[in-house]
């Protein structure tokens, strides 16, 4: 499940899932998405519970 966590007037959002993985690898996906003229630019982000992150932008239509 995705929880919006903030939306911006430009309509860009920042939604985040529940914790995944909760006991062997705690992770929540963070995701920054701004709309665009045929789809969304995305940036997916996962957060860890050592602090370590991964990013990855991607363009959707």
């Amino acid at each position: 499940m995705v929880y919006e966590y903030m939306k911006f007037p430009d309509g860009a959002e920042i939604v985040h899932t529940q914790v995944l993985n909760p006991s062997s690898d705690p992770t929540v996906e963070v995701n920054f998405e701004r709309p665009k003229e045929m789809g969304w630019k995305k940036d997916k982000d996962e957060v860890r519970s050592d602090n370590r992150s991964r990013s990855a932008w991607t363009e959707a239509r």
